[in-house]
C-alpha cells in the first residue's frame, strides 16, 4: 500500500493507491447502473451530487482530525 501528499485547495492531503482502486472499481458500478437502468453515463454533477450526499449523511467520517 503506497502514500502519496498532494495539494487540493492549497491542503495538504494524503491519498493512496488501495483507495483510488477502491474508488475505481466503485465508479465502474454506478456507470454500470446508469447504463443498466437509464441507458446513459452518469454526469459529472450525478457524481458529485452523488459523493455529497454520501458525506452528508456519513459527515463523521469526514469531520474527525486526521492522526499524524
Amino acid at each position: 500500500m503506497s502514500f502519496w501528499e498532494s495539494i487540493k485547495n492549497k491542503e495538504t492531503v494524503v491519498l493512496s493507491d488501495d483507495a483510488i482502486d477502491l474508488l475505481s472499481d466503485t465508479l465502474l458500478e454506478i456507470k454500470k447502473i446508469y447504463q443498466e437502468d437509464l441507458e446513459r453515463m452518469p454526469t459529472v454533477a450525478e457524481l458529485e451530487a452523488l459523493i455529497l450526499r454520501f458525506i452528508t449523511k456519513f459527515c463523521d467520517l469526514v469531520t474527525k482530525k486526521r492522526k499524524r
